[in-house]
């Protein structure tokens, strides 16, 4: 309910179900589907707001495709950052 997930995947995504057997497969399909939903719709609001459009996650044909590597990359390097950073200030 805080996310806004449609009552379609909701039911199926409750923490407190263990998963039945094949179910598990099913699940992270229909997860994946719902992050690839609000990924685009995240770029569709982000790229709409730099054109003065706000809010609106209707199609840009101008939308920049985001570089998930560099995003990776990114990532990586600042979680080595702050492992190493932990360990400096436990020492």
């Amino acid at each position: 309910m805080l996310t806004d997930i449609s009552s379609t995947y909701s039911g199926r995504l409750q923490p407190s179900d263990k998963p039945g057997h094949g179910e598990k497969t099913e699940d992270r399909a229909a997860l994946k589907f719902l992050t690839n939903r609000a990924i685009y719709r995240g770029r569709m609001i982000a790229e709409n707001a730099a054109r003065g459009v706000f809010p609106s996650y209707a199609k840009c044909p101008h939308a920049v495709q985001p570089d998930w590597e560099e995003q990776y990359r990114m990532w990586a390097t600042r979680r080595k950052f702050q492992i190493a950073a932990k360990k400096q200030a436990s020492t």
